[in-house]
C-alpha cells in the first residue's frame, strides 16, 4: 500500500541523546566545528564545537545509538556550546550492555579501532527531549560554560576517569533540512551573500510550507511512482566507498530519472486531457529526493546523486521535464547534489547534451558526469558492476520497486 511521505514541511526540532560510556574507549571520531564554518556563521548558529565524523560499527558509541552528524553538546552534566538552549542532562540507573570495537577519541584519524571491550558495561538514555523545563529525581540542569571551546570539551572528555564513573555525553541531532543544517548550504549556494542567502532559505520555507509532504496516495504520484520513469535506491549495495563520499563509508542514496519513459507517461496523460502531468512527476521526484536525503548518512552533509538514463530515448530527447525538475531542485536543495550521470552517452555525442542542458547553472555543471561506460556509474553511486548487469533499468525496477494503487 502507498504511503502518505513522511517529509516535514518544516523542519524538526533538534532532539537529544544522552549515552554514558564505560572505560573502554568510545568508538567515535570527532570532527572540529570552527567558527569560521558556514556551519557556524550567521543567524542560525549551531551551538555545538564537535560534530561526531564516524562511529565505529560494534563500539559503544554505535550501540548507543551516536550517529554521523550528531553534535556533542555536553559532558557530564556541562554543556559546551555557543548558546544554551536549556537542555536537561538525565543519568539513570546502569543497564547492562555488551561493548564491542573500539577506537581513540580525537580529531583526525580512527585508531585503535581492531582493539576490543567485551563485556563492557554503560548506559543508554533514548530520546532525553529538548527544552523540556522539568527535572527527574535523578537529573541535573546542565551548567553553561562561558567562552567554552573545543580544546575545553576535549579535556573533559580525557580528563574524566571513567574507571571511577561512566562518562555521560549529550548529543544533539538535527534534520538535514533544518535551519541549523540548511543555513550552510544556502549560504554557499549564494556565495556568502547573507542578504541573498536569507532571502533564498525564506523562500524555500514558503515553498515547503505549500508543497510538502507530497501525497502518496495520489493516483497520479502512485501512476509516475509505477511508471519505471523514476526511483531511488536509498542504501546502495555495494561494500565500496564511492570516490567523493569522504565522511562515511556508507554510499550516498541516488534518483533514478529513465527519460524515456517518463517522456513517454507525459505523452500519455496529454493524451488523456491531463495537463498537470509534469507538476506530477515533478512531485514525484521531490518525494524520491526527500526520502533520499532522510537516508543520506550525514544529516550536516546531505547528498543525493542523480541517474539520468537516456537509454532508448534516441531521437526524441527533450530536455523540458529535466527543467521543470531542476528548477525545483536548484531553489529548495541547494548544495546537496553529489553528481549529475547522464548515461548512455558516446563522446561523439557529449558536446552536444551539454548544449541542451545550458539552462543548468556553472556549479551545477560541473558534478556532471556524461559517460557510456557502466563501471564508472558504477563506481560514482557505490554500486557493483556485477550486480547491475547489462540492463540497467530492470536493476532498478528490481531495486526502488513502485506504489501500490490504493484499494
Amino acid at each position: 500500500m502507498a504511503s502518505k511521505s513522511s517529509s516535514p514541511a518544516l523542519a524538526l526540532g533538534p532532539s537529544t541523546l544522552d549515552v554514558a560510556f564505560d572505560a573502554g574507549t568510545l568508538g567515535l571520531q570527532l570532527k572540529r566545528l570552527r567558527s569560521s564554518d558556514p556551519l557556524a556563521t550567521g543567524t542560525a548558529l549551531i551551538p555545538c564545537y564537535a560534530f561526531i565524523n564516524d562511529v565505529v560499527k560494534g563500539s559503544q558509541g554505535d550501540k548507543g545509538g551516536v550517529k554521523v552528524g550528531d553534535g556533542v553538546i555536553a559532558i557530564s552534566g556541562v554543556e559546551f556550546s555557543r548558546k544554551a538552549p536549556a537542555l536537561t542532562f538525565s543519568a539513570p540507573s546502569p543497564t547492562k550492555t555488551p561493548g564491542g570495537l573500539t577506537t581513540i577519541v580525537s580529531e583526525g584519524n580512527l585508531a585503535d579501532s581492531n582493539s576490543s571491550s567485551e563485556g563492557s558495561d554503560f548506559v543508554h538514555v533514548p530520546n532525553a527531549g529538548v527544552n523540556t523545563g522539568t527535572n527527574t529525581s535523578n537529573s541535573q540542569e546542565l551548567g553553561h560554560v562561558d567562552e567554552s571551546s573545543y580544546e575545553d570539551l576535549m579535556v573533559a572528555i580525557k580528563s574524566h576517569d571513567r574507571k571511577e564513573s561512566p562518562l555521560f555525553i549529550t548529543f544533539q541531532r538535527y534534520h538535514w533540512s533544518s535551519d541549523e543544517l540548511a543555513w550552510s548550504r544556502f549560504l554557499t549556494a549564494r556565495d556568502f551573500d547573507l542578504d541573498s542567502s536569507k532571502a533564498m532559505i525564506k523562500q524555500q520555507q514558503l515553498w515547503r510550507k505549500e508543497n510538502l509532504p507530497v501525497d502518496r496516495l495520489d493516483p497520479g504520484i502512485v501512476r509516475v511512482l509505477n511508471s519505471g520513469g523514476v526511483g531511488s535506491v536509498l542504501h546502495p549495495p555495494a561494500l565500496i566507498t564511492s570516490p567523493d563520499n569522504d565522511d562515511t563509508s556508507t554510499p550516498n542514496p541516488f534518483l533514478y530519472v529513465n527519460l524515456a519513459s517518463i517522456q513517454s507517461l507525459n505523452a500519455e496523460m496529454l493524451a488523456e486531457g491531463n495537463e498537470n502531468g509534469s507538476d506530477l512527476i515533478v512531485k514525484a521526484f521531490v518525494s524520491l529526493t526527500e526520502e533520499c536525503l532522510d537516508a543520506s548518512p550525514n544529516p550536516s552533509a546531505p547528498k543525493v546523486s542523480q541517474l539520468i538514463d537516456l537509454g532508448s530515448i534516441g531521437l526524441n530527447f527533450s530536455p523540458s521535464i529535466l527543467k521543470q525538475v531542476y528548477q525545483v531542485f536548484e531553489s529548495n536543495y541547494p548544495e546537496t547534489l553529489n553528481h549529475f550521470i547522464i548515461y548512455p552517452v558516446n563522446r561523439f555525442v557529449a558536446a552536444g547534451i551539454y548544449g541542451v542542458l545550458s539552462f543548468i547553472n556553472e556549479k551545477t555543471r560541473k558534478k556532471f558526469i556524461v559517460t557510456d561506460r557502466i563501471e564508472v556509474v558504477c563506481e560514482h553511486l557505490g554500486l557493483r558492476e556485477d550486480e547491475v548487469g547489462p540492463d540497467l533499468g530492470e536493476f532498478m525496477r528490481t531495486k526502488s520497486g513502485g506504489e501500490e494503487e490504493c484499494k
